[in-house]
C-alpha cells in the first residue's frame, strides 16, 4: 500500500510540474488516502499481533506444545542435529 502511496506522490509531483494543477492535486488526494489507510491496516495489525501474542503467553493451563505450536513451526537444536545425523 505504501507503494501506491509512493506511485501517486509522483504522480502528482510530476503532474504540478508539467503544470497540470488538477490532476496534481487529485493525485496528492489519491496518495494521502492511501498512506493514512496503510498506516491504519498496520497499526491494527500490530494491535491485533500483540494481542495475540499476550494470550499464547498469559494461558496457564496450556502446554508447551500449544504454547508453541506443531514442530514443523519451531526452530532449535533439535532440529538441526536431527538433520545433520
Amino acid at each position: 500500500m505504501f507503494g501506491w502511496a509512493v506511485t501517486f506522490l509522483i504522480v502528482a509531483l510530476i503532474a504540478a510540474v508539467l503544470g497540470f494543477g488538477g490532476i496534481a492535486g487529485v493525485a496528492i488526494e489519491a496518495a494521502k488516502i492511501v498512506f493514512f489507510v496503510a498506516v491504519v491496516l498496520f497499526a491494527i495489525a500490530a494491535l491485533v499481533g500483540v494481542v495475540r501474542a499476550r494470550a499464547d503467553c498469559t494461558v496457564a493451563s496450556a502446554s508447551t506444545f500449544e504454547r508453541r505450536g506443531p514442530a514443523r513451526y519451531r526452530t532449535g537444536p533439535r532440529l538441526f542435529l536431527r538433520a545433520a545425523q
